[in-house]
C-alpha cells in the first residue's frame, strides 16, 4: 500500500496516458481475479476474451476509436461459435460470466477514464479514490473491533454489518469533505 498509492495518486495527477496505464494494469489485475473465481465456483469462462475486452473497453474510450459495437458483437458471434462446438458442459454459464466480468470492469473503468478527462476531473476523480480508500480502511478496522453480525459469509467469511456501516460512514463523510475542498458541485 505504501508503494502503490503514491503511485495511483501520480497517475491520477498526470492524467492521460499514465492514468490509462493504471486502469489497464488495475483492471486486467481485476479481471484476473474474477475469472479465477469463476472458475474456482465450477465454471468455464473464457479469461483471455474477457480480459482482451476489459483492455479494449478501455483503449476505445481512452482513445475516442468509437469501435466498442464492433468489437462486442465480433466477441459475441465469436466465442458462441466456439463454445457451441467446445460442447463443454453448462458452457452458456461460462461464455455469459465471460462478458458479464469485462463489461462490469472494462465498463465501470471506461467510466473513471471519461470521469478523469472531464474540466475537473481530477478532483472527482480524488474524492472517488479517497472515498473508496476511506471505506475500506473504515470497514477493516469496524469490522475487526465492531463487528459482531455477519453477512455474505458465503463469498467473504468475515464480512460485517457494523463493517458495512463503517465503510458507509467514513465514505460519506470523506466523500462529503472532498467536495467541500474542492469545491464540487453536490
Amino acid at each position: 500500500a505504501f508503494v502503490l498509492i503514491p503511485l495511483v495518486v501520480v497517475a491520477m495527477f498526470l492524467g492521460d496516458l499514465a492514468f490509462l496505464v493504471l486502469a489497464l494494469i488495475a483492471l486486467i489485475l481485476a479481471g484476473v481475479e474474477f475469472y479465477q473465481m469463476a472458475r474456482q465456483a465450477g465454471h468455464h469462462p473464457l479469461p483471455l476474451v474477457g480480459i482482451a475486452l476489459i483492455a479494449l473497453i478501455l483503449l476505445d474510450t481512452h482513445f475516442r476509436l468509437n469501435r466498442l459495437r464492433e468489437i462486442i458483437v465480433a466477441a459475441l458471434v465469436l466465442t458462441m461459435f466456439t463454445a457451441l462446438f467446445r460442447r463443454a458442459e453448462k458452457w452458456i454459464v461460462g461464455w455469459a460470466l465471460t462478458f458479464v466480468g469485462a463489461f462490469y470492469l472494462g465498463g465501470v473503468g471506461a467510466y473513471f477514464l471519461l470521469v478523469r478527462g472531464l474540466p475537473n476531473g481530477l478532483e472527482w476523480t480524488l474524492l472517488a479514490a479517497l472515498s473508496v480508500w476511506a471505506a475500506d480502511t473504515a470497514a477493516y478496522f469496524a469490522g475487526t473491533y465492531l463487528g459482531r453480525h455477519g453477512f455474505f459469509n458465503d463469498v467473504s467469511p468475515k464480512k460485517t454489518w457494523e463493517g458495512a456501516l463503517g465503510a458507509w460512514s467514513a465514505a460519506t463523510l470523506v466523500g462529503g469533505l472532498c467536495a467541500l475542498v474542492f469545491g464540487l458541485p453536490v
